[in-house]
C-alpha cells in the first residue's frame, strides 16, 4: 500500500465490518490524486502499530510521503474534525493540492487567527474596563479636590493600555494576511508545472523544496513560447518551471537582467547562484541538460559548460582557421610561380589551437560520458 506510487494516501480506522458510505464518496472524488485504504477493528495489529484506540473511533488519517520509501518514508497527518463529507473532501484535497507545506501554513495562520480573536475579546474588555474608570473617576471629581494630577495619570495609562493592545492587533492581522499571500503562493507553486512569476510568487518558487532543481525563462516574448511548455510537460516530475516576461520590471531587476540579455535560461540547483545554460535551444539538448544536472549536481553543470565552451571554441578557430588559409591563398596567387609556398605563422597556430580545442572537449565529454 505504502508502495505505490501516489504521494498522497488516506485510511479509515473503523469499527464497521462494511466501508462506509462517505468514505466510498470520498475515494471516487479524490482517488485520482490519493490511495484510499481501510483498517477494520479486528485488525488489532494495525490499530496497535499505528496507535489507535476502539474509543478513537472512527478515525480518519493521511500518509503523505516525504523521502525514501514504504511505510517509514511517509507522514501520518490526523483529521481533525467532525464525521462530515465536505471538510474531510478539503482535507484530502489541499494536502492533495499543497502537500504538508500548505497544511503547515494553514495552520499557522489558524492559530493567528485565534491569537488575533483573542487580543479582540481581551481589548474589549479593556475598554470595558476604561470605561467603568471614567465613570468611576468622574464620580470620584465631584467629592473630591485635589486628585487631579493622579486622575489624570490613570487614564494616560488606560490609554496607552488600549494603544498597545490596538498595535498588537493590527500587526497580528497583517502577518494573517502575509500567510494568506504565502498560502496562494504555495498553491499556485505547488498545482502547475510551469508558472508564470511575479512578485507575490517569486519566493515561494524559489524556495519550494519539492522540486530543489528550477529553470526560469525570461524572455521579450508575450507569449511561453511551445518549446518551454514542452520541456516543463516532460520533466515536471524532476524540474520545476517557471517564466519571467521582460514587463515584470522589478523581478528584472531583482535578477539583475535587462531587456539586452534576453532570452535567458537560468538553471537553480541546491540553494546556490544561477547556472545559465548556453547550450543549444532544442528539446532533446536542454532536456538532456536537466537530467544530467538532477543525476550529478553541480559537477555535472560545469562539466557540462566546459564541453559548450569547447565547443564554441573550436567553431572561432575554425572560422579562424579558414581566414588565414584564404589570406595565404590570396599571397600565393599574388606571388605567382616566383616565390615558394609560403608559411603561414598565424595558420599554423590557429590549426595548433585548434587540434588542443579539440583534444579538450573530447576529454569533457568524455568525463560526462562516465559520470552518467
Amino acid at each position: 500500500f505504502f508502495g505505490l506510487k501516489k504521494p498522497l494516501k488516506a485510511v479509515l480506522f473503523t469499527k464497521k465490518t462494511e466501508t462506509p458510505k462517505l468514505w466510498m464518496r470520498l475515494a471516487e472524488q479524490w482517488g485520482g490524486s490519493c490511495v484510499f485504504g481501510e483498517i477494520r477493528l479486528s485488525e488489532q495489529g494495525l490499530m496497535d502499530k499505528h496507535g489507535i484506540k476502539e474509543e478513537d473511533l472512527p478515525r480518519v488519517v493521511a500518509f503523505f510521503a516525504t523521502e525514501g520509501g514504504g511505510e517509514l518514508g511517509h507522514r501520518p497527518l490526523s483529521y481533525e474534525g467532525p464525521t462530515d463529507f465536505d471538510q474531510i473532501s478539503d482535507f484530502l484535497g489541499d494536502l492533495a493540492k499543497g502537500g504538508t507545506s500548505f497544511l503547515e501554513v494553514r495552520r499557522v495562520a489558524d492559530e493567528k487567527q485565534k491569537e488575533i480573536e483573542r487580543l479582540q475579546a481581551q481589548l474589549e474588555r479593556e475598554r470595558e474596563t476604561v470605561g467603568v474608570a471614567k465613570a468611576e473617576i468622574a464620580r470620584n471629581l465631584l467629592g473630591q479636590v485635589g486628585h487631579d494630577a493622579a486622575i489624570q495619570k490613570d487614564l494616560q495609562q488606560e490609554k496607552a493600555r488600549a494603544k498597545e493592545l490596538d498595535t498588537a492587533a493590527a500587526q497580528l492581522r497583517a502577518e494573517k494576511e502575509a500567510l494568506e499571500l504565502e498560502i496562494r503562493a504555495l498553491k499556485e507553486v505547488q498545482g502547475s508545472f510551469l508558472i508564470k512569476l511575479h512578485g507575490d510568487n517569486v519566493d515561494a518558487f524559489l524556495s519550494n523544496t519539492t522540486r530543489p532543481l528550477k529553470a526560469v525563462l525570461f524572455t521579450t516574448k508575450p507569449d511561453t513560447p511551445p518549446l518551454w511548455s514542452a520541456l516543463a510537460e516532460a520533466q515536471s516530475t524532476t524540474t520545476a518551471f517557471a517564466i519571467v516576461h521582460h514587463i515584470e520590471t522589478a523581478l528584472m531587476q531583482k535578477f539583475k537582467l535587462q531587456d539586452l540579455d534576453l532570452p535567458r535560461i537560468c538553471i537553480y540547483s541546491s540553494g546556490k547562484e544561477p547556472v545559465v545554460y548556453d547550450g543549444e535551444v532544442k528539446l532533446d539538448a536542454l532536456s538532456s541538460f536537466l537530467r544530467d544536472t538532477v543525476q550529478g549536481g553541480d559537477a555535472v553543470i560545469a562539466l557540462r559548460q566546459q564541453v559548450h565552451n569547447g565547443v564554441r571554441e573550436i567553431e572561432r578557430l575554425t572560422t579562424e582557421l579558414a581566414e588565414s588559409r584564404s589570406d595565404v591563398e590570396m599571397l600565393k596567387s599574388a606571388e605567382g610561380r616566383e616565390g615558394k609556398e609560403t608559411r603561414c605563422d598565424k595558420c599554423l597556430q590557429t590549426q595548433t589551437k585548434l587540434h588542443e580545442g579539440a583534444q579538450a572537449a573530447e576529454m569533457l565529454a568524455a568525463m560526462l560520458r562516465a559520470r552518467n
